[in-house]
């Protein structure tokens, strides 16, 4: 009985052991071109800050014509949205526990003289 636990002890060394054999083996061989990427490290910062910089210059030169806003097309445009009714407000602290009632300080009062 002794003999065969000390085996099946040795068995799962070695398969522990040669587990992690093959995973040295992968890290050590692995493809380091994309580490950088991993780090957060980004590859071409000076096109991606310039193209920026350019987008921002041509946002400063946009100009709109008020002209649009007289225009009986645009005076003739009518509102579709629907109106939201108002709703009674929920808890006063909605994170507090539902089976207690939440505690409301009073609101600062001023007076004036």
């Amino acid at each position: 009985m002794k003999e065969s636990t000390s085996n099946k002890s040795l068995a799962i060394f070695l398969i522990i052991l040669v587990a992690i054999g093959v995973a040295g083996y992968f890290y050590t061989t692995r493809d380091r071109s994309s580490d950088q990427l991993l780090v957060g490290v980004p590859v071409n910062t000076t096109a991606i800050g310039s193209d920026l910089l350019k987008a921002l210059g041509q946002l400063n030169t946009i100009r709109l014509d008020v002209k649009i806003f007289e225009d009986k097309v645009f005076m003739s445009l009518n509102d579709i949205g629907t109106k939201l009714t108002p709703q009674t407000p929920g808890r006063p602290n909605p994170f507090a526990p539902i089976n207690t009632s939440a505690i409301v300080s009073p609101a600062a009062t001023t007076t004036s003289n």
